[in-house]
């Protein structure tokens, strides 16, 4: 379980056993894919004066030992270069929020609200509904403004004019 779950860290420990090369799927899209390979023979030292096969094995697991600690050191350097990448985000986090915090700072003293309208208090909030119910409703006592033409001549002169001699001849019988 733990060798499938850490598969691609445990291949990246050795790269000389990965090579890479491009491929291609059924709908022929270019894939980057992996093939592990042989490692290559290890470089062997001249053997000294004795026996030969017991420094060449131990000589193996020095080499082994090299790559450990050199795959252990290569690690050690990525987590420091990320630690030291998430501190620098940080610091330049902080200072965003801080140039950001001033310049809503002298916005506002200069009356400019950032962080939208402000909330309105009770009384301007009742005051506020008191007008809006008083818009639409007249309040001067004359006549609409918007009236049909009343001078001498119009219709609505005739109509009062035979209103007239209406109500006078009914008064005459």
């Amino acid at each position: 379980d733990f060798v499938t779950s850490k598969f691609a860290v445990l291949l990246q420990l050795v790269p000389e056993c990965v090579e890479e090369y491009m491929g291609c799927d059924d709908a022929g899209a270019t894939l980057r894919r992996f093939m592990l390979v042989e490692p290559p023979p290890p470089a062997e030292a001249a053997p000294s004066a004795g026996d030969g096969s017991a420094e060449a094995s131990s000589g193996e697991g020095e080499g082994e030992d090299q790559m450990d600690d050199e795959a252990r050191a290569f690690w050690e350097e990525q987590e420091r270069r990320k630690a030291e990448a998430a501190r620098q985000q940080a610091i330049r986090d902080a200072q965003l929020a801080e140039a950001r915090r001033q310049e809503v700072e002298r916005m506002r003293e200069k009356g400019i609200e950032i962080d939208g309208p402000r909330q309105l208090s009770k009384k301007e909030q009742e005051e506020l509904r008191a007008r809006k119910r008083a818009q639409g409703q007249r309040t001067a006592k004359t006549g609409p403004r918007a009236s049909k033409f009343a001078g001498e001549g119009s219709a609505l002169a005739r109509e009062e004019e035979k209103k007239k001699k209406g109500s006078g001849a009914g008064a005459k019988k």
